[in-house]
């Protein structure tokens, strides 16, 4: 070592030691002021620096991440920057098209916010989602949880998470800054679907009905009618009468009673008669209570769809904002048929659907529903989601 120390420092060579030296404390210098910038990017003060986020920090600042009763708050960083070195610059380097937006006022109005909350929200929701709530977790953990301190529905609720690996933001939207209006997109699906209601081939073999429709003995429509077809009932047509169309209900009936289901032993509701029409019926051999059943009457064309398939895509965009605003929107098969009647009947206090649009989001869930459910970690019952 001293041969080469003293041949490194020979005058033949002091500018090479020199070059190296230098070169050493400038990288040093280097990566020290990168990484200083870096954390310093990552404060409250650098994330708030620019008008457009005055809105959010407003939002944050009253938020119980921002204030709370133990007295530890997070930053902006927190919850949006990873904490490892390389997803970090890859976040830092990502998040150069703010400057863009910055530049072209994307958000640079309170109207704008509004009006890109919803996409900006997703984008976060998205990017959570993929990485199981990874900045949650640096600060929430199942395991290091002090269940005994919650609340009975949040250790329920925190229970039924961990066994059956959901996380966080599935049930944690709008807990740092308000949650966007999904209303208008509901309403943007609403009305691509109602255009299609009434828009029928001029002979139809099949039709759908697009929500609760009265059915009538006589083409007139006259009277009280026999009762009400429901939301996506297949109905054969028979006959036309100008606006009328005669139709063909098929279904089961349970014992004697005057409601319609899908199939035997589905209680996916098709219809609700009146005593006329549970009197007009045709009822086939009854086996274990249950007996297949038809029903001639007349509907209203502009009631009906051509497609069923018209009907589900509007359900599942119905279903997919509605009921995603609170927890994620559950899938079809993790309840069966009649548990998912039941799982409905539950929310109707915490939802407040109109009657129809609850009835369409049940004969939708469980039209795509097995007769037993299977959810993730064994949970079953009505808990899961009124709790």
């Amino acid at each position: 070592m001293r041969r080469f120390w003293n041949w490194l420092w020979s005058p033949s060579r002091f500018s090479l030691a020199t070059l190296l030296i230098a070169g050493g404390l400038l990288g040093a210098l280097a990566t020290g002021g990168f990484t200083a910038f870096v954390e310093y990017s990552n404060s409250m003060a650098f994330c708030t620096g620019c008008h457009e986020m005055d809105i959010a920090h407003d939002e944050f600042a009253d938020s119980r991440h921002a204030v709370n009763a133990s007295g530890v708050a997070a930053v902006c960083a927190d919850c949006h920057v990873p904490k490892a070195w390389g997803p970090k610059l890859v976040r830092k380097v990502l998040a150069t098209k703010e400057l863009y937006h910055a530049m072209a006022g994307t958000i640079g109005t309170p109207a704008k916010f509004e009006a890109n909350r919803l996409a900006m929200a997703r984008r976060v929701w998205t990017s959570m989602e993929e990485s199981d709530s990874l900045e949650c977790r640096n600060c929430h953990a199942f395991d290091r949880m002090n269940i005994d301190a919650q609340s009975d529905k949040a250790r329920r609720r925190h229970d039924q998470a961990r066994r059956r690996g959901e996380t966080c933001i599935d049930c944690h939207k709008g807990i740092a800054h308000h949650q966007p209006d999904v209303g208008p997109e509901i309403e943007a699906a609403r009305s691509l679907f109602t255009a299609a209601v009434g828009d029928l081939p001029a002979a139809p073999e099949t039709v759908y009905a697009a929500g609760t429709t009265p059915i009538h003995a006589t083409a007139d429509g006259r009277g009280k009618g026999m009762g009400a077809v429901l939301a996506a009932a297949p109905l054969t047509v028979l006959a036309r009468d100008g606006g009328r169309l005669r139709v063909r209900l098929d279904g089961w009936r349970e014992s004697a009673g005057g409601v319609v289901f899908a199939a035997r032993g589905k209680r996916i509701f098709r219809a609700g008669l009146r005593r006329s029409g549970r009197a007009a019926l045709t009822v086939g051999e009854a086996a274990d209570g249950w007996a297949p059943v038809s029903l001639d009457g007349w509907v209203d064309a502009d009631r009906m769809v051509a497609d069923q398939a018209t009907i589900w895509r509007f359900a599942e965009s119905f279903y997919r904002l509605e009921c995603s605003r609170c927890h994620m929107a559950y899938p079809a098969d993790w309840y069966g048929i009649d548990e998912w009647a039941e799982q409905m009947k539950a929310m109707k206090p915490y939802t407040k659907l109109a009657k129809e649009d609850d009835r369409l989001l049940q004969i939708y869930i469980q039209s795509h529903a097995p007769v037993e459910g299977n959810p993730p970690g064994g949970d079953r019952g009505v808990s899961a989601l009124s709790d």
